[in-house]
């Protein structure tokens, strides 16, 4: 049992700050400003000019694919791309994987104001595929070693450019299926563990994680389910199972359904393809991308209303 003193926002209805909180096994006991007796003698932790917070919820999170990007290469603060070619020669003479993974590229916070080329990549790493994700996960840079592998998967999808080794849209959706489909189960749940263990040191306490990025059967939507349920010290995941198909939760005897990739309805605009009205400013021909047309999407979420199911 523990005592906490100080400013305690509880978030609640009326917003209501506190002087007290009592924790005794992982539960709240106690939330007030008269600390009854019961409690005097226990341990007390005086907060100063800190405040206790509820934990926060990431509504909305890929929890397999976050899990192997949190144990890639963060190029997310690199502020221009010969930082990040450095820091990628470090990360491919340092890791034993077969497949390099980075997150957090952007031209939009780099000098060269453009992302990485694919033969910027093949000179840093030659002889194994190199995944780059943009920061804002709907596109990516691949190396040479990477587009061998995945060409004739993406060649006739939307978004596909050898040439830069730039994939967005289908092209992009292809290609995170084939970096998943390639990770060992065993490093994907360690990846797992490590992700939680980051998040709750951040003050992430609850995941909504929308699941089926490309592992096969879906594996990741049933291996977040199970591994959801052995989380301990109240860290809570709540999966999503990313489908127009509401089997896919049905099936799992899940209540929830929804997200992207399989559910997107469109681009973002980081990758200027989120759909609009009217033309992006530097490009009169772009509207953006639907992946799915009004009567699908109605069809989907009345389906989805009809089996009880909660729509991310």
């Amino acid at each position: 049992m523990k005592v906490y003193k100080g400013n305690i926002l509880t978030v609640n209805a009326n917003d209501e700050v506190f002087q007290f909180l009592v924790e005794d096994g992982g539960r709240i006991v106690f939330v007030g400003d008269t600390l009854p007796g019961e409690f005097l003698k226990a341990p007390m932790e005086d907060l100063g000019d800190k405040a206790l917070i509820p934990a926060f919820c990431d509504t909305h999170q890929h929890f397999a694919s976050f899990s192997i990007f949190n144990a890639g290469l963060n190029v997310a603060d690199a502020d221009s791309n010969e930082q990040i070619i450095k820091m990628a020669k470090d990360f491919y003479l340092r890791s034993k994987s077969k497949t390099l993974v980075a997150f957090g590229a952007s031209p939009y916070s780099v000098k060269e104001r453009r992302l990485l080329s694919r033969e910027e990549l093949d000179s840093v790493c030659p002889d194994k595929p190199f995944f780059m994700v943009k920061y804002d996960g709907h596109a990516c840079v691949v190396n040479s070693a990477l587009l061998e592998k995945v060409r004739d998967a993406c060649k006739d999808l939307r978004g596909y450019h050898p040439d830069t080794g730039e994939m967005n849209q289908e092209a992009f959706f292809a290609v995170s299926d084939y970096i998943t489909n390639s990770v060992a189960i065993p490093e994907l749940v360690r990846s797992m563990q490590k992700a939680v263990d980051f998040e709750a040191g951040r003050g992430i306490g609850m995941v909504h994680t929308v699941s089926g990025v490309g592992f096969p059967g879906d594996l990741d939507i049933s291996l977040e389910k199970w591994f959801a349920k052995s989380v301990k010290s109240g860290f809570q995941i709540r999966v999503f199972p990313q489908s127009m198909d509401i089997s896919a939760a049905t099936k799992r005897k899940l209540p929830r359904i929804g997200g992207c990739f399989r559910c997107a309805l469109d681009g973002c605009f980081g990758s200027q393809d989120a759909a609009l009205y009217e033309p992006y400013a530097n490009d009169p021909s772009n509207y953006g991308v639907l992946y799915y047309t009004d009567e699908q999407v109605i069809e989907f979420c009345k389906a989805a209303n009809r089996a009880g199911l909660q729509i991310e």
